[in-house]
């Protein structure tokens, strides 16, 4: 007697089969995927330093964290009505003559550093939340400690004048996304 087998049923279980081991190698691969996304951490001043020797693609995606102080009176409170993040440009610090980043934390330091040209380090902070501090103190701006995103946008900042050079060139500093600071 010849026993006949449903093809059918056979061909329904590889298909289930391969379905089932595609779906954990895809789940497998998005846990690594958020792993490695959240581990992508770099410091601001790493960062900053990257932007400025035009190396900063490497960063795209990665949380920045960072403290800055804001010396410039261009900061803009968010618009929720026009859907206007707030933005806040910080001073990390500067380059030394020794090509370290130096904190500064006066607007004396700035106006010297500027004065004899040492590179600036900056970042501009963007957030629906971030809130702007009052300044009590103009000449020891608040310190902000921050988080946020650095999706490789970046925007062109001219220096002041200096007696090395009068004509100073812009030179480009990171614009970080979703920034929460205190």
């Amino acid at each position: 007697m010849i026993r006949i087998v449903p093809m059918a049923i056979r061909s329904i279980r590889f298909p289930a089969l391969l379905t089932a081991a595609t779906l954990m190698i895809l789940a497998t691969g998005l846990a690594a995927a958020g792993r490695q996304s959240a581990d992508r951490k770099v410091d601001a001043l790493t960062l900053a330093i990257a932007v400025r020797d035009g190396k900063a693609k490497q960063y795209e995606g990665f949380t920045v964290t960072g403290q800055g102080r804001s010396f410039d009176a261009n900061c803009t409170p968010a618009d929720p009505a026009k859907k206007i993040d707030a933005s806040i440009p910080l001073t990390l610090g500067v380059l030394g003559k020794d090509g370290k980043p130096q904190p500064v934390v006066t607007l004396e330091e700035v106006v010297t550093f500027q004065t004899v040209g040492r590179p600036m380090l900056l970042v501009k902070l963007r957030g629906a939340k971030l809130e702007i501090k009052p300044e009590p103190d103009p000449q020891h701006p608040v310190l902000y400690s921050f988080t946020a995103v650095f999706t490789g946008e970046t925007e062109q900042v001219t220096p002041a004048a200096s007696i090395i050079d009068n004509n100073p060139k812009p030179f480009t500093v990171a614009v970080l996304k979703d920034a929460v600071a205190k």
